[in-house]
């Protein structure tokens, strides 16, 4: 079974019937069809390198 993840927006394949009834009652997570192999992957902002400046030495 897959389970959205409402606030992270990630799907999960649940197998364990023990965690399947928990889920189905958190109403974090909606049960939702299997996922197509041809989705686009989650997109997360770029992080942005940024130079850190040296600490000072006490």
């Amino acid at each position: 079974m897959w389970f959205l993840n409402k606030e992270t927006g990630c799907t999960w394949e649940i197998e364990d019937q023990e965690l399947i009834q928990r889920l189905q009652a958190n109403y974090c997570y909606e049960q939702v069809d299997e996922p197509n192999k041809g989705e686009l992957p989650i997109k997360t902002p770029d992080a942005k390198n940024t130079k850190r400046n040296d600490k000072e030495l006490s």
